[in-house]
């Protein structure tokens, strides 16, 4: 039996091969949605909700890329404008998180450390003001034995910090001071425990002990909010961190694992990392050492002289300077020619750009005089402008033997796209701006346009030829416009 076989029978006996998956006993939580599914908003408030209700707290995009929810951030982003949006419209605006003892938090990491407090029985509180003369200190949590805690949002141990975590740890050294100048016993709780459980355990093993709390001490699922996963910050910006991550991926896939491969594993920090630091696989590609050969190149990447210079390399080591075109293009080097052509007056200036010397291919006497000769480049030049080049285009490549060539086979351009079997140029024939007849009929066009006599001016901005023969081959706009006049009214 054919696939389209069973999709008609599954259709017509099931509603569809997610029905038929249904009735063979494979569970809903591992098929797709059902079709326009996310399309009912009620479906979308329902699964919102039970995330909400799983995390205790609104899910932010991590959280549904963490827990697989990819279909559902997708349908919130295509259809609902955003998760910023759908909160506004579920009207979950909260502004902090809240802990399971319904403290307010000013942090997720806040609300671990009160999930924690509460699941083992710690007394404490929390917007509890000291003062000690000019310094003013609200602790994050203070404990009914007289300890505080206070969870730090970066590591002051560490130099470097910048903005406003540089006055954020300028703040905190004061606090501290004044803390143990009054005598005051401070637990810190540092970012790099928060990600890594050995480290955390040991760290709320420590405050529960000082806390006298029973035995044997609650360190695990008491918060609906986990850090463990995460890396430390500023880990994935480092590519050599990124590079040990995708080593064992690349050896498995056989190469970078695409968007929905790292999904399918589980690795959304990966996912995270390329999207948002890294901005292509390209990018990547370059920054772990990866080959880049069949990888699609970033976004303005030709308009970067460097770029181009890196592509070039090999092939101006082997020749010892910028080859010519023709040996380029028989290397495929086809759209760093291309970038070279869009971007730069000719090759020459491109070579100057890069302090390399370019030396173009002599021709043998009498090479542009054969038509085959002629139309070969044509048509590279065709698919390079996507159009087929004036005089001063094959001038700008520095083909003007090609020119000469064309000249003296076919007398014109045009001639010589015709008898080619090339694209015909848009130009006019020689002589047609001179045929007074032409430019009524050009003139006719614009009046149509203008549903009135055009001035000259806006015959010029419109068509900057057909002005130019009025003023030059046809004695001004007031003969012109007199001509007209009289021509139609024979």
């Amino acid at each position: 039996m054919g696939y389209s076989t069973i999709n008609t029978k599954a259709r017509e006996c099931f509603g569809g091969l997610r029905g038929l998956a249904i009735a063979c006993g494979i569970s809903k939580d591992k098929l797709s949605t059902e079709f326009r599914y996310w399309h009912n908003f009620e479906n979308v408030k329902k699964e919102v909700y039970l995330l909400s209700e799983q995390l205790g707290r609104f899910p932010t995009t991590s959280d549904f890329r963490l827990l697989g929810k990819h279909s559902l951030l997708g349908a919130i982003s295509k259809y609902y404008g955003g998760i910023k949006k759908l909160r506004k419209t579920l009207d979950c605006n909260e502004k902090y998180p809240i802990s399971k003892d319904g403290h307010t938090c000013d942090s997720y990491s806040e609300v671990i450390i009160d999930d924690f407090l509460y699941a083992n029985k710690i007394g404490h509180s929390r917007d509890i003001q000291f003062n000690f003369g000019n310094i003013k200190c609200r602790p994050d949590f203070v404990l009914n034995n007289g300890y505080i805690i206070e969870v730090l949002m970066v590591d002051y141990r560490k130099d470097g910090h910048e903005g406003r975590y540089k006055y954020y740890v300028e703040r905190y050294l004061k606090k501290k001071k004044a803390y143990l100048e009054n005598n005051i016993k401070v637990i810190e709780i540092f970012p790099i425990e928060l990600i890594d459980k050995i480290k955390f355990d040991k760290k709320l093993s420590k405050v529960a002990k000082l806390s006298k709390a029973l035995l044997p001490y609650n360190l695990d699922n008491f918060s609906n909010i986990s850090f463990f996963n995460k890396k430390s910050p500023g880990f994935w910006k480092n590519p050599e961190n990124l590079k040990k991550e995708l080593a064992p991926l690349i050896k498995k896939f056989g190469h970078i694992p695409s968007i929905n491969e790292l999904r399918e594993i589980g690795r959304n920090d990966i996912e995270g990392a390329i999207v948002n630091i890294y901005g292509s696989y390209w990018n990547v590609a370059e920054s772990i050492g990866y080959k880049t050969d069949n990888l699609i190149k970033p976004q303005k990447y030709w308009q970067n002289v460097e770029k181009k210079k890196k592509e070039l390399l090999p092939i101006i080591k082997e020749y010892g300077y910028l080859p010519s075109r023709a040996i380029m293009m028989k290397r495929g080097m086809r759209n760093v020619i291309a970038a070279i052509e869009v971007y730069h007056n000719s090759f020459s200036d491109f070579a100057k750009l890069i302090g390399v010397k370019y030396i173009p291919d002599k021709r043998t006497n009498g090479y542009w005089l054969n038509p085959q000769n002629v139309k070969l480049e044509l048509e590279s030049i065709i698919t390079n402008l996507g159009r087929f080049p004036s005089a001063k285009d094959i001038n700008d490549l520095e083909l003007s033997g090609l020119l000469k060539g064309i000249l003296t086979l076919y007398g014109s351009l045009r001639n010589a796209a015709v008898q080619l079997d090339l694209e015909i140029p848009n130009n006019k024939p020689k002589g047609y701006w001179k045929d007074l007849t032409n430019v009524l009929k050009e003139l006719e066009l614009l009046i149509i346009k203008f549903k009135r006599f055009p001035s000259y001016a806006e015959i010029e901005k419109n068509k900057s030829m057909l002005s130019y023969s009025i003023k030059n081959y046809h004695g001004g706009i007031v003969k012109v416009k007199k001509a007209y006049l009289t021509h139609n009214n024979k």
